[in-house]
């Protein structure tokens, strides 16, 4: 793996989720990949749990998830991002993270680690709710 595959199938990866856009985002992992989003959760198998992470999506009308830095070191990186979301009832959310891929040496991402704070990305959910009288 070179430093530029790796920096274009990250930047798919995020656009890919950003888009919703399932099909083409597990295409980028290996049959046995793995992920811990966030890390300290449980890890999901990819291609047997995408589908529901994906519905879970679906929960948002507008996402987007935006690689500001990416730092590649061998088969592997980290990338500093940021997400800001809009439900579908209108509330907004925003989070940041750091996120480490693992990839083989097909080009294809093996594990992921992300670390973010998803609980208090909720808790802005509802928050932003209760701001708004929902």
């Amino acid at each position: 793996m070179n430093q530029t595959l790796i920096t274009q199938a990250i930047n798919q990866y995020f656009t890919h989720l950003s888009n919703k856009d399932s099909e083409a985002w597990i295409k980028l992992f290996s049959p046995e990949a793995v992920s811990y989003d966030p890390v300290g959760n449980p890890p999901s198998i990819v291609h047997n749990d995408y589908q529901k992470f994906f519905e879970l999506l679906n929960f948002y009308h507008q996402s987007e998830t935006i690689p500001e830095n990416i730092f590649v070191a061998g088969n592997e990186a980290a990338v500093k991002w940021k997400m800001s979301v809009t439900a579908r009832n209108g509330n907004t959310a925003n989070a940041e993270g750091i996120t480490v891929f693992i990839f083989n040496q097909e080009g294809k991402i093996t594990e992921t680690r992300a670390y973010w704070d998803d609980q208090k990305f909720l808790e802005q959910l509802v928050l932003n709710a209760s701001k708004l009288g929902n």
